[in-house]
C-alpha cells in the first residue's frame, strides 16, 4: 500500500512540473533576434555574371551589426562589397548587393553571416547558405555508369 501511494504522489508531482514548465514558457525554442536572406537578383548559372542581394533584418535596435559574405575558390567579384558594418533599428533592413562570376561546372557554395554584439558582451548570429545547382545539371548531361555496390544502385560520373 505505501508503494503505491509513493507512485501516485510522483505521478502527482510529475504532472505538476509539466503543467508548470507549459505555462512557463519553457518548450518555446528560443529564436535568434536578427535574421539573414541571400537570394539571386539573375538566373544563376556558373561562368557568367550573377548578382546577389544579402538582406539583414534586426528585432532589436543593434549598434555594431556586422555582415560578411564568403565566397567559393576562383570566384570573381565584379561589384559591390562582400562587408557591411553599422548599426540598425528595430525591424529595419539593410540590403548588401554583389555581383560574381562563379568558375564553370562546379558547386558554387556562399555564405552571408550576420552577427550582433550587445552592450553586455554578448553576440547573436545568424547564417544564409546559397547553393548552385547548376553543375549539377551540367553533371547531368555528361555521360554517366550506373552499378550496384551492396544492394545500392550508384551512378558514376566521370571527373574531368
Amino acid at each position: 500500500m505505501l508503494r503505491f501511494n509513493i507512485i501516485i504522489i510522483v505521478k502527482i508531482f510529475c504532472l505538476f512540473a509539466v503543467g508548470l514548465a507549459v505555462a512557463g514558457g519553457v518548450h518555446s525554442k528560443p529564436t535568434s533576434p536578427i535574421k539573414i536572406q541571400i537570394s539571386t537578383e539573375s538566373q544563376s548559372t556558373t561562368g557568367d555574371a550573377i548578382s546577389f542581394a544579402v538582406r539583414t533584418v534586426s528585432a532589436m535596435p543593434s549598434q555594431r551589426v556586422r555582415v560578411q559574405v564568403e565566397l567559393p575558390i576562383e570566384t570573381t567579384l565584379n561589384s559591390g562589397s562582400l562587408v557591411w558594418e553599422g548599426r540598425l533599428n528595430a525591424g529595419e533592413v539593410h540590403e548588401l548587393r554583389f555581383n560574381v562570376t562563379l568558375p564553370k561546372n562546379t558547386f558554387a557554395v556562399i555564405t552571408a553571416t550576420a552577427s550582433i554584439r550587445t552592450s553586455y558582451g554578448g553576440q547573436f548570429a545568424a547564417h544564409a547558405v546559397y547553393r548552385s545547382d547548376a553543375a549539377v545539371r551540367e553533371l547531368h548531361k555528361t555521360q554517366s555508369k550506373q552499378s550496384l555496390r551492396k544492394g545500392r544502385r550508384v551512378v558514376e560520373f566521370p571527373v574531368r
